[in-house]
């Protein structure tokens, strides 16, 4: 096979090049473009934060107070196991009766506007 003259210059310019490893990637570096736009933007999240906290602290919705806990405490211990079924063997008439007085207690209202039920049904 005779090699062309356009052959043999192409072959004579491919000899110059050599087989080097390239070089890594440049990785740019990220930087801030506003540092105190970041900063601030930190500090709002970390006040909204204290904030519920403290609100959820204090006598927020859905949060009872101390004193309805401790009006509650008397009737949670009326209602356990033991003393309804020692009042259920004593006075059988009277149990129907003295269930209702404790479910109105203790279970909330289904017709308050400000009702467990009313905040679950807008959830």
């Amino acid at each position: 096979m005779k090699l062309d003259r356009d052959d043999e210059k192409l072959e004579s310019y491919l000899r110059q090049f050599h087989a080097r490893a390239p070089r890594p990637l440049a990785i740019p570096r990220v930087r801030l473009v506003f540092p105190r736009m970041a900063a601030v933007a930190a500090a709002i999240v970390v006040l909204v934060i204290a904030g519920v906290l403290l609100y959820r602290q204090g006598n927020g919705p859905g949060w009872e107070s101390a004193e309805r806990v401790r009006q509650m405490e008397p009737i949670a211990n009326e209602i356990s196991f033991v003393r309804l079924s020692r009042f259920a063997q004593q006075e059988p008439d009277k149990l129907d009766n003295h269930l209702t007085e404790l479910s109105a207690k203790t279970l909330p209202d289904v017709r308050s506007s400000q009702g467990a039920l009313k905040r679950l049904a807008r959830e």
